[in-house]
């Protein structure tokens, strides 16, 4: 079944009459991931041309989908405030099913694997958003404060009228901010990544943050790379939860793939940092049972409840470290 012929289902589909989930959602699986999913399955074997690479992404979608499904009818704290992201154009059968199910869905609204921040669907992407409801729009964007000005100016003036559209159409936004590194900067941090991610990233995430909510831009979720620091995380929350008499907000935690060590320790720091409440993990979590699946080292039921451990781990690990230190 085509993708087009998905959204139309979906839009006439009794589901999407649903309401929305009325929990406060904090934890989010993501596999919204399109072009970035099929590179993780290189060298698995599968057979050559985009029909049989598709087909596989799809189905892979939908293999996360029933580990979404399991940790949705599994215990109430974990099923409570979870929810996922998760694309159309790969993954509308699996936003189909979860929806249905009664799981919260965030999808991206943002063409994939660009510099620049643009619609995937052109002027149409209203239409797209409302074919399937979800609680979130995501929006992910490149953006350097010290960067191209023009290119800056740009994509703020496109995220505009994503925010434009969102206040009209009772919708939530989710800005996920990515912050790359400019060639000076990298010759600043001697061209070690690490050195840019724990010194310098941080600060420019506040100042992208605080330029977009200037510019009339005001995420409810603030989808942030983790951060080292208890006092950077400390900045980055305090602005989204007081932005200067603006929507009060929060921050969650981006994974960017990084190895499960790094992951939970910035789990722990934002975990402890008022303002934030949770986090958006994917390749974290079902990249390697995804692989293993296809390679034929686990079933597909082995695979899914590996997402849903995994996924549990980073959610417990979370809650534990707020229940310590006496957060609600």
């Amino acid at each position: 079944m085509s993708t087009q012929s998905i959204t139309s289902n979906l839009a006439n589909s009794e589901s999407i009459g649903k309401s929305k989930p009325e929990h406060s959602t904090n934890f989010f699986l993501a596999f919204d991931h399109r072009q970035e999913f099929a590179r993780s399955l290189d060298g698995l074997g599968i057979p050559n041309g985009e029909a049989s690479l598709t087909k596989a992404v799809i189905e892979s979608k939908q293999l996360i989908a029933e580990a979404c499904q399991k940790i949705r009818n599994g215990s109430e704290d974990l099923s409570a405030n979870f929810g996922v992201l998760v694309d159309e154009q790969y993954g509308a059968k699996a936003a189909q099913m979860l929806k249905e199910s009664g799981v919260s869905i965030t999808m991206p609204v943002e063409v994939a694997d660009t510099n620049v921040f643009d619609f995937c669907y052109g002027k149409e992407f209203g239409d797209h958003i409302r074919a399937f409801d979800p609680e979130f729009v995501k929006a992910l964007v490149r953006f350097n404060i010290d960067g191209d000005s023009e290119v800056n100016a740009v994509q703020l003036k496109r995220l505009k009228v994503l925010q434009d559209w969102i206040e009209r159409n009772d919708c939530k936004l989710m800005l996920e901010l990515v912050v790359p590194p400019t060639p000076a900067q990298q010759t600043e941090c001697k061209s070690k990544q690490i050195d840019f991610i724990r010194n310098m990233r941080p600060g420019l995430a506040l100042r992208g943050m605080e330029t977009f909510l200037e510019y009339g831009i005001q995420p409810h979720i603030w989808k942030i790379e983790g951060v080292d620091d208890h006092t950077d995380a400390h900045r980055l929350g305090t602005l989204a939860e007081n932005p200067g008499g603006r929507r009060s907000a929060k921050c969650i935690v981006l994974s960017s793939g990084q190895s499960d060590q790094r992951v939970k320790h910035w789990l722990s720091v934002a975990a402890a940092t008022n303002g934030y409440r949770g986090f958006a993990i994917g390749r974290s979590i079902w990249k390697e049972p995804v692989r293993d699946h296809i390679a034929g080292h686990l079933s597909r039921s082995e695979a899914s409840s590996i997402i849903v451990e995994k996924f549990s781990e980073y959610v417990s690990l979370f809650e534990s470290t707020r229940a310590k230190l006496g957060r609600t």
